[in-house]
């Protein structure tokens, strides 16, 4: 999809396809300098898992938590909780966010119980919202000078993450960090299932579109609203692969499953 394309078209006339190839398509996991944790309600958790599979397979270096609203308290929490996470999470052996824990700082204590060192653990614990993980993150840690960023993120969640970093720190040289992303599925969904659950669909899927602007809303889009800047995935990838790699040794050979 062309960054040209981006224009307003219904949910029933996107095919699974195409909404994967708008919010989260398939790309390989290549080392990067720092992997991004943003805060997502009680799919932080996952992410945080997935986050230290990464470090402990030698894919990246650091690993940046983000998020100062209470994880219990997230507005993504209710579709969470109707998704059946609290049950997976009770299963899963995760430690679970108490009432007063951020998301970063309950990411924090999954990355560590996963064996991640507190001194590869960065945490960002003021922001109320996906543009102040970005704004926070650049002050406190400086991502914008990172090399290659990998966003872990919940899986419809990835572009508009993105798009976020990339509002605020556009590609303007060979300079500019290089962005890609890990998408983390929910507990019982998957690429092959995703699309035949309805509550997916309307809980997750068509709000991200909406706020994506690619199919209509009541609302002004977040490109509208100044809150993202558009991207192309393909031009983001091929940026990606043509940053000098960064000197990351691979301590064992894993196959990533999103």
């Amino acid at each position: 999809m062309k960054k040209t394309d981006r224009k307003k078209s219904e949910l029933k006339d996107l095919s699974s396809k195409e909404i994967e190839n708008i919010l989260f398509p398939e790309a390989p996991i290549q080392p990067s300098d720092v992997g991004m944790v943003f805060g997502r309600g009680l799919m932080t958790g996952f992410q945080a898992k997935k986050a230290a599979a990464l470090f402990q397979a030698g894919y990246i270096k650091k690993i940046l938590v983000t998020g100062g609203v209470p994880a219990l308290q997230s507005k993504d929490t209710p579709a969470y909780i109707k998704a059946g996470i609290i049950t997976e999470l009770n299963k899963s052996g995760l430690p679970l966010p108490t009432q007063h824990n951020t998301e970063a700082e309950w990411a924090k204590r999954i990355l560590i119980e996963c064996g991640v060192p507190s001194t590869a653990i960065l945490v960002e614990n003021e922001s109320q919202h996906t543009g102040m993980n970005v704004t926070e993150s650049i002050e406190k840690f400086g991502i914008d000078k990172a090399d290659r960023i990998l966003v872990i993120s919940e899986f419809t969640h990835a572009r508009r993450l993105v798009e976020t970093l990339r509002n605020y720190i556009p590609k303007v040289s060979t300079k500019s960090p290089a962005i890609s992303t890990c998408p983390v599925f929910m507990p019982g969904v998957t690429r092959k299932n995703w699309m035949r659950k309805s509550y997916i669909v309307d809980s997750f899927i068509k709000p991200e579109l909406e706020k994506l602007g690619f199919i209509s809303s009541g609302n002004d889009d977040y490109i509208k609203q100044g809150f993202i800047k558009e991207i192309n995935w393909s031009d983001e990838a091929a940026f990606f692969t043509k940053k000098k790699r960064v000197n990351l040794a691979i301590r064992r050979p894993i196959k990533l499953r999103a």
